[in-house]
């Protein structure tokens, strides 16, 4: 049995050279470890990128809860404030200009676009940020003006109206959602 190794040996290998003979097994290891080695570093990084993606997704929306959280709050807040000063005397629904002023004043405090209050009988004041980004108020005041136009003011660093800048005519606030 053994004089046949030789022979099947030698039919494999032929006549190679010897140092082909040894340097064939250690490259195909070599190659075959790198392979693997790379296939395992394209998983672990692929893993990685993956798992940093899911932490910003995370990080991103708790962010935009916090940010939402944050805005919602104001409103109620101001909702809370401008009820209370209602119910002290503090606000005159019949003073429109005045409530005008004093959202005014609030929007200098709080990051807000727009505070308004409208009555069911077609009075309406507000205060908030034109395109330009400046404060405006703006007033509907039917028995004043006979009509339900917006006036809308540019103001004074006071939160006073000083030229009006544009009028909107026939502006029906009670079917806006923020009225219902």
């Amino acid at each position: 049995m053994s004089s046949s190794q030789p022979s099947i040996l030698k039919k494999l290998i032929g006549n190679a050279p010897l140092r082909t003979i040894l340097i064939v097994p250690f490259v195909l290891q070599i190659i075959g470890a790198v392979g693997i080695v790379g296939y395992l570093s394209f998983r672990n990084g692929q893993k990685a990128v993956n798992d940093l993606a899911s932490q910003l997704r995370t990080e991103v929306s708790n962010r935009i809860d916090q940010h939402l959280d944050s805005q919602l709050d104001t409103a109620r807040h101001l909702a809370q404030v401008n009820g209370d000063a209602f119910d002290v005397g503090l606000l005159d629904p019949k003073d429109l200009d005045n409530m005008a002023r004093f959202f005014w004043k609030q929007m200098q405090l709080f990051n807000v676009g727009y505070i308004s209050f409208g009555t069911p009988g077609g009075e309406f004041a507000g205060a908030g940020y034109v395109l330009d980004r400046n404060i405006v108020g703006n007033t509907v005041d039917p028995k004043k003006y006979g009509n339900r136009d917006s006036y809308s003011y540019n103001t004074d660093s006071q939160g006073n109206k000083t030229t009006l800048i544009d009028i909107y005519k026939n502006y029906e606030f009670d079917k806006e959602l923020w009225y219902s």
